[in-house]
């Protein structure tokens, strides 16, 4: 694919908040959405970043992908998603419901 190719497939792109686990600490990630139903995450910027990339299927419904409870808020800010790799659920979390709306 070309660049603009691959800029048209993109549904969203942005930041979003990545917890691996309770006692890991929160992570900035970029992230993007495509056409294809696809969330890449990226890893952090050192030598072992690439391994920390995650690429979730989100076409393939509710087995790999969760909305949190949001008390305050009529519209979920957060999503668990499930790490293809370890099979263990991840905490993906938008700043504010607001920017939780583009991801919707």
């Amino acid at each position: 694919d070309t660049d603009s190719e691959e800029n048209l497939s993109i549904i969203c792109r942005g930041y979003l908040l990545r917890s691996k686990g309770r006692c890991s600490a929160v992570q900035r990630r970029l992230c993007e959405l495509d056409t294809s139903g696809r969330l890449y995450i990226s890893g952090s910027r050192s030598l072992m970043g690439t391994l920390d990339s995650l690429v979730v299927d989100l076409a393939e419904g509710s087995q790999n992908i969760l909305m949190e409870d949001c008390e305050s808020v009529k519209e979920p800010w957060a999503w668990r998603v499930r790490n293809p790799r370890t099979h263990c659920w991840e905490l993906l979390e938008a700043k504010n419901p607001v920017e939780a709306r583009r991801w919707q």
